[in-house]
């Protein structure tokens, strides 16, 4: 389980493509290994994936995880290269403060950036998102992209809109992001849930 407040990014160091899948290893801050065991369930890009293996050189942490072929077909993953920033967050401890919303690092859908737009020190983002997901987008719900707790401001057709502060910039990939790019996009649990039970109960 994750908030979607990320303190900490790396760098792609090696993605290995095989038969099975990939073999991700990302150059990570020294100071997540603190956070980090052998077992231990880090998000990628808003993606949960296990640590299979974790070492320290010099002053970086690298951790290696592996990705199923099916994680890769419905996530950004598939279009990685060396050198790419990825949000890492590690998992929720008990007591840990709750800033975003609750993720579970499951991603819904890939979503592609439609527009940027500088308003005052915001910067405006549009993504297209798969039609399947707009059902459980609402103005001022909450959004999982690329692993970031964010809120929508707008929601239509198939495209929602948010507004990114200048420290979310600062602070994630989004920086190097520009239109036509993917983002890995995790619906709110909660309108999950809502809209599951909201079915069940027409039936």
């Amino acid at each position: 389980m994750f908030t979607g407040i990320i303190n900490y990014t790396g760098r792609i160091h090696t993605p290995n493509l095989t038969k099975e899948g990939m073999v991700l290893t990302v150059r990570a801050p020294r100071a997540l290994a603190q956070r980090v065991r052998i077992g231990s369930s880090v998000s990628h890009n808003g993606v949960c994936l296990t640590v299979a293996k974790k070492s320290i050189i010099k002053d970086a942490l690298l951790l290696t995880t592996f990705l199923m072929n099916e994680t890769l077909r419905l996530t950004s993953f598939k279009h990685v290269r060396t050198g790419d920033e990825v949000n890492l967050e590690p998992s929720m401890r008990w007591g840990d403060e709750i800033g975003g919303h609750f993720l579970f690092g499951h991603v819904d859908g890939v979503g592609t950036i439609t527009s940027l737009k500088k308003d005052g020190g915001a910067v405006i983002m549009s993504v297209r998102i798969p039609k399947k997901l707009m059902r459980f987008m609402a103005v001022k719900g909450s959004v999982g992209i690329e692993g970031i707790s964010l809120t929508l401001i707008k929601v239509a057709g198939a495209t929602i809109t948010v507004s990114l502060i200048p420290d979310t910039i600062r602070m994630t990939n989004l920086k190097h992001k520009q239109a036509g790019d993917p983002l890995n996009i995790e619906v709110d649990m909660l309108a999950r849930y809502a809209l599951s039970r909201a079915l069940v109960k027409k039936k």
